[in-house]
């Protein structure tokens, strides 16, 4: 399997997936001028079909990934994120879930074990980048409303010994969760490493995501069967009327507010 990203190459995001034990390599011109020019048109015709290539958009895709026959050759383009995709392969997705040793430190395994000891609420507030262009006219902006709501229907079903936050944001963190302060760790303040942060994230005993896809995967490859997601997760129309429709993002283990 090859990667190819020249079609989301953001500057302040890199290539991480191999830190977690996922091993992909990049696609070189030469793989990519295969895949993605008339080149492949030329073997499939002087093979007789032996070598065939096919071109698989997110948006169009419907059958389940693993029915796909590997002796094809396949590009597939988009983010790939829809839950359907993966529903039945959660387990196989978490056997190859591997933290890099070398990314753990000792505080990293000290708020690790805390979190793992005691029956711990991960909250994932994402902020800042959603105030700027273009995000701005595509995400929503959660409300403390509905961090508070999450909160309240979890403190009915069970006793927290500890909140844990991560966050873009820590300023909004402490001015608007001020009682909850006492009783909790920004943990963004202490692990400068979003790597690490997912980890801890994930094994939280419960999670309230943001509308993002950070806190997305970490609730669905949780083992909690506590995770909160918010109903509105887009501010833009057409994206947030396909999360409704459960053609996107839902998750039917998580409970949306």
């Amino acid at each position: 399997m090859y990667f190819d990203k020249r079609n989301f190459n953001f500057d302040f995001r890199n290539y991480k997936l191999d830190l977690i034990g996922i091993d992909v390599q990049r696609a070189s011109p030469i793989t990519l001028f295969f895949y993605r020019y008339k080149v492949r048109r030329i073997l499939h015709f002087i093979t007789m079909g032996a070598i065939r290539f096919f071109d698989i958009d997110e948006n169009n895709y419907s059958t389940k990934l693993c029915n796909l026959k590997s002796a094809h050759n396949f590009y597939f383009f988009g983010y790939w994120q829809k839950y359907n995709f993966y529903q039945d392969q959660i387990d196989t997705i978490k056997k190859h879930y591997q933290l890099n040793d070398v990314l753990k430190t000792d505080e990293y395994q000290f708020w690790k074990n805390i979190i793992l000891s005691k029956f711990s609420v991960g909250i994932h507030v994402r902020r800042s980048d959603y105030a700027q262009s273009p995000n701005d006219s595509v995400f929503n902006i959660l409300t403390l409303d509905y961090y508070q709501e999450c909160l309240n229907d979890l403190i009915q079903r069970k006793s927290v010994d500890i909140v844990v936050f991560f966050t873009d944001d820590v300023d909004w963190v402490r001015n608007c969760f001020t009682e909850l302060l006492c009783n909790s760790i920004i943990i963004s303040e202490i692990i400068d490493n979003d790597i690490l942060e997912f980890d801890l994230m994930m094994n939280c005993s419960s999670l309230i995501t943001a509308n993002s896809t950070f806190s997305w995967w970490a609730g669905s490859l949780s083992n909690s069967s506590l995770i909160y997601a918010p109903k509105v997760f887009y501010k833009d129309v057409v994206l947030q009327l396909e999360y409704e429709n459960q053609k996107s993002l839902y998750n039917s283990k998580f409970t949306y507010k």
